[in-house]
Protein backbone atom coordinates (compact mmCIF):
# COMPACT_ATOMS: atom_id res chain seq x y z
CA UNK A 1 0.00 0.00 0.00
CA UNK A 2 3.26 2.32 0.19
CA UNK A 3 3.06 2.59 -3.45
CA UNK A 4 -1.02 3.73 -3.39
CA UNK A 5 -2.17 2.22 -6.86
CA UNK A 6 -0.93 -0.85 -6.02
CA UNK A 7 -3.20 -2.98 -5.07
CA UNK A 8 -5.01 -3.97 -8.54
CA UNK A 9 -7.61 -6.11 -9.24
CA UNK A 10 -7.96 -9.38 -10.85
CA UNK A 11 -10.68 -8.48 -13.35
CA UNK A 12 -8.55 -4.64 -13.93
CA UNK A 13 -5.39 -6.89 -14.94
CA UNK A 14 -6.97 -9.48 -17.00
CA UNK A 15 -8.65 -6.32 -18.90
CA UNK A 16 -5.77 -4.86 -19.13
CA UNK A 17 -3.42 -7.93 -20.27
CA UNK A 18 -6.57 -7.81 -23.27
CA UNK A 19 -6.18 -4.50 -24.30
CA UNK A 20 -1.94 -5.08 -24.44
CA UNK A 21 -2.84 -8.27 -26.30
CA UNK A 22 -4.93 -6.52 -28.94
CA UNK A 23 -2.42 -3.29 -29.87
CA UNK A 24 0.06 -6.44 -30.48
CA UNK A 25 -1.91 -8.17 -32.75
CA UNK A 26 -2.87 -5.24 -34.58
CA UNK A 27 0.84 -4.00 -34.86
CA UNK A 28 1.41 -7.74 -35.80
CA UNK A 29 -1.49 -7.51 -38.55
CA UNK A 30 0.42 -4.13 -39.64
CA UNK A 31 3.41 -5.49 -40.20
CA UNK A 32 2.32 -8.41 -42.31
CA UNK A 33 0.60 -6.37 -44.66
CA UNK A 34 2.98 -3.77 -45.28
CA UNK A 35 5.38 -6.98 -45.67
CA UNK A 36 3.47 -8.47 -48.10
CA UNK A 37 3.05 -4.93 -50.03
CA UNK A 38 6.34 -5.15 -50.15
CA UNK A 39 6.45 -8.08 -51.71
CA UNK A 40 4.20 -7.18 -54.40
CA UNK A 41 6.05 -6.35 -57.96
CA UNK A 42 3.62 -6.37 -59.93
CA UNK A 43 3.37 -3.47 -62.80
CA UNK A 44 -0.36 -2.95 -62.64
CA UNK A 45 -0.57 -3.43 -58.33
CA UNK A 46 2.71 -0.41 -59.19
CA UNK A 47 0.22 1.29 -61.23
CA UNK A 48 -2.50 1.52 -59.08
CA UNK A 49 -0.39 2.54 -55.90
CA UNK A 50 0.84 5.52 -58.22
CA UNK A 51 -2.62 6.77 -59.21
CA UNK A 52 -3.46 6.25 -55.27
CA UNK A 53 -0.31 8.37 -54.43
CA UNK A 54 -1.08 11.09 -57.13
CA UNK A 55 -4.58 11.52 -56.05
CA UNK A 56 -3.42 12.02 -52.31
CA UNK A 57 -1.04 14.73 -53.43
CA UNK A 58 -3.22 16.87 -55.50
CA UNK A 59 -5.83 16.61 -52.38
CA UNK A 60 -3.26 18.20 -50.33
CA UNK A 61 -1.88 20.66 -52.97
CA UNK A 62 -5.34 21.66 -53.80
CA UNK A 63 -5.60 22.57 -49.67
CA UNK A 64 -2.60 23.77 -50.03
CA UNK A 65 -3.81 26.03 -52.89
CA UNK A 66 -7.10 27.13 -51.87
CA UNK A 67 -5.34 28.56 -48.74
CA UNK A 68 -2.05 30.16 -50.07
CA UNK A 69 -2.17 32.33 -53.30
CA UNK A 70 1.61 32.74 -54.23
CA UNK A 71 2.06 28.48 -53.38
CA UNK A 72 -1.01 28.14 -56.23
CA UNK A 73 0.54 30.75 -58.49
CA UNK A 74 3.90 28.80 -58.54
CA UNK A 75 2.14 25.37 -58.71
CA UNK A 76 0.49 26.72 -61.99
CA UNK A 77 4.08 27.68 -63.49
CA UNK A 78 5.14 24.42 -62.63
CA UNK A 79 2.60 22.29 -64.78
CA UNK A 80 2.70 24.77 -67.52
CA UNK A 81 6.65 23.87 -68.14
CA UNK A 82 6.10 20.81 -67.18
CA UNK A 83 2.58 20.42 -69.65
CA UNK A 84 5.27 21.88 -72.27
CA UNK A 85 8.12 19.99 -71.87
CA UNK A 86 5.36 17.24 -72.55
CA UNK A 87 4.04 18.48 -75.98
CA UNK A 88 7.65 18.79 -76.94
CA UNK A 89 8.68 15.53 -75.80
CA UNK A 90 5.47 14.04 -77.53
CA UNK A 91 6.50 16.44 -80.97
CA UNK A 92 9.71 14.99 -81.21
CA UNK A 93 8.83 11.77 -81.41
CA UNK A 94 8.94 9.64 -84.57
CA UNK A 95 6.83 12.08 -86.67
CA UNK A 96 9.79 14.51 -86.89
CA UNK A 97 12.91 12.03 -87.27
CA UNK A 98 12.01 10.32 -91.07
CA UNK A 99 11.84 7.15 -89.13
CA UNK A 100 8.31 6.10 -90.17
CA UNK A 101 7.30 3.39 -92.20
CA UNK A 102 6.58 6.00 -94.98
CA UNK A 103 9.28 7.80 -94.67
CA UNK A 104 11.38 5.32 -94.77
CA UNK A 105 10.24 3.76 -98.06
CA UNK A 106 10.44 7.11 -100.17
CA UNK A 107 13.91 7.44 -98.85
CA UNK A 108 14.63 4.33 -100.35
CA UNK A 109 13.03 4.93 -103.51
CA UNK A 110 15.43 7.80 -103.49
CA UNK A 111 15.62 9.51 -107.13
CA UNK A 112 12.05 8.71 -108.32
CA UNK A 113 10.23 10.32 -105.66
CA UNK A 114 8.25 13.05 -106.68
CA UNK A 115 8.85 16.93 -105.84
CA UNK A 116 5.67 17.15 -103.46
CA UNK A 117 6.69 13.72 -101.73
CA UNK A 118 10.53 15.64 -101.28
CA UNK A 119 8.97 18.98 -100.18
CA UNK A 120 6.80 16.83 -97.30
CA UNK A 121 10.22 14.83 -96.56
CA UNK A 122 11.96 18.56 -96.05
CA UNK A 123 9.12 20.36 -94.05
CA UNK A 124 9.22 17.08 -91.54
CA UNK A 125 13.23 17.14 -91.20
CA UNK A 126 12.76 21.27 -90.82
CA UNK A 127 10.67 21.01 -88.21
CA UNK A 128 12.18 18.27 -86.41
CA UNK A 129 15.40 20.45 -86.27
CA UNK A 130 13.29 23.47 -85.43
CA UNK A 131 11.89 21.43 -82.47
CA UNK A 132 14.80 20.19 -81.05
CA UNK A 133 16.98 23.17 -81.68
CA UNK A 134 13.83 24.39 -78.69
CA UNK A 135 14.45 21.37 -76.73
CA UNK A 136 18.43 22.55 -76.50
CA UNK A 137 17.90 25.78 -75.49
CA UNK A 138 15.32 24.90 -73.12
CA UNK A 139 17.17 21.95 -71.47
CA UNK A 140 20.56 23.84 -72.04
CA UNK A 141 21.64 20.45 -73.40
CA UNK A 142 25.00 21.21 -75.33
CA UNK A 143 26.33 17.35 -75.76
CA UNK A 144 24.40 14.73 -77.14
CA UNK A 145 23.26 11.42 -76.46
CA UNK A 146 24.04 7.98 -78.63
CA UNK A 147 20.26 8.61 -80.06
CA UNK A 148 20.62 12.01 -81.33
CA UNK A 149 24.28 11.23 -83.06
CA UNK A 150 22.09 8.25 -85.03
CA UNK A 151 19.09 10.13 -85.89
CA UNK A 152 21.53 13.15 -86.64
CA UNK A 153 23.19 10.44 -89.33
CA UNK A 154 19.48 9.70 -90.18
CA UNK A 155 18.48 13.12 -90.87
CA UNK A 156 21.70 13.62 -92.69
CA UNK A 157 21.45 11.10 -95.32
CA UNK A 158 18.32 11.66 -95.63
CA UNK A 159 19.15 15.38 -96.50
CA UNK A 160 21.85 14.64 -99.06
CA UNK A 161 19.13 12.28 -100.90
CA UNK A 162 16.81 15.11 -100.98
CA UNK A 163 19.44 17.48 -102.23
CA UNK A 164 21.40 15.29 -104.55
CA UNK A 165 17.48 14.24 -105.58
CA UNK A 166 16.80 18.49 -106.04
CA UNK A 167 19.97 18.90 -107.63
CA UNK A 168 19.31 16.35 -110.62
CA UNK A 169 16.05 17.09 -111.10
CA UNK A 170 16.75 21.34 -111.65
CA UNK A 171 20.14 20.35 -114.03
CA UNK A 172 17.22 17.64 -115.57
CA UNK A 173 14.92 20.78 -116.07
CA UNK A 174 17.79 23.38 -117.46
CA UNK A 175 19.48 20.72 -119.97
Amino acid sequence: DDLGHATTTEQHMRKRRGELAKIRALLFYEEQKRHHMNKIKSKKYRKIRKKQRDKLSDKTDAALTSTNDEYAEQQRQEDEEEAEMERMKERMSLAHKNTSKWAKRQLRRGKNVDVDTRRALSAQLATGDEIRNKMKTIRGDDSESDEDESDARLVEKARALLSDAEGKKESKQEG
